[in-house]
Parts: C-alpha cells; structure tokens; sequence
C-alpha cells in the first residue's frame, strides 16, 4: 500500500459498482473517459492518476470524493453543501436515495444511515420552508 493508499480496496469498490450496473470494462471505461486499459489496472488493484480516481464517482454516480476515500481510507465524504446540492436531494427518487447511501456505506459501514437521517432532514426543512412561502403568498392573495 504505497503512500498509505489503499489500491485493493478501490478495485472492489469499482468492481462491485460496475457489477451492479452491469456494465462492461469497456462501457465503464467510456463512461470515464479513459482507456479500458485503465479500467483493468483499477480493477487489478493498480494505481492509476488521480483524475482516473476522480472520473470513478461520475461514473456511478457516487457522491464526489467517495472513490478517493475509499482509496485513501477515510470517512466518507462530507455532505453537499449549498444550493445546487439541496436541490439534488430534493430532486431524487427513492432508489436514488438508497443508491447514494450504499455508496456511503461501501466507504464506511453505517454511513448510509447517517446520510439518509441527513437527506431526510435536508428534506423536511426544504417542505417547511415551501409551506411558509405557500402561508405568506395567500395571506398577501387574501390581504390585497
């Protein structure tokens, strides 16, 4: 494990994604932007560049950083942040939702959990707030 990096542990992560999508080396490769080859030395449990690394998440759609900290064995990474990320969670279907936490999951068992608590309090904040704007704008229909 050269430079503290955990290659073995991207390569099952890779391949147990690519696995569920039922995707070939070749596919999996065209949705990276990489040559196959890349994909075989991730799968191998080789190193590969960093912007290999980083095209993982894209690939499978996994939160940003999930592929980096499962190489370099750390906590999942942390929670969207901002606007964009809100509206994201807001947007996704429940199959999404469990997808995403199974990623967390595969970084750090019972990460999942503590993600979903969070989306589901990410969640319930946005419909209150929703409810609050609805309130106001009819008591302002109702006042004019």
């Amino acid at each position: 494990m050269p430079n503290g990096k955990n290659w073995n542990r991207l390569a099952d992560l890779v391949l147990r994604e690519r696995q569920k999508a039922r995707i070939t080396q070749r596919q999996l490769a065209d949705r990276m932007g990489v040559d196959v080859r890349s994909v075989r030395r991730i799968e191998a449990g080789q190193s590969v560049a960093k912007k290999t690394v980083a095209a993982i998440d894209d690939a499978f759609d996994l939160p940003t950083g999930t592929a980096r900290s499962s190489l370099e064995q750390e906590h999942p990474p942390q929670q969207p942040r901002g606007r964009e990320a809100v509206n994201r969670i807001l947007t996704m279907t429940r199959d999404e939702l469990f997808r995403e936490a199974e990623a967390y999951d595969e970084v750090e068992p019972g990460a999942g959990d503590r993600w979903i608590r969070w989306v589901m309090s990410v969640r319930e904040r946005a419909w209150e707030q929703e409810e609050r704007r609805r309130t106001r704008a009819e008591q302002r229909h109702d006042a004019d």
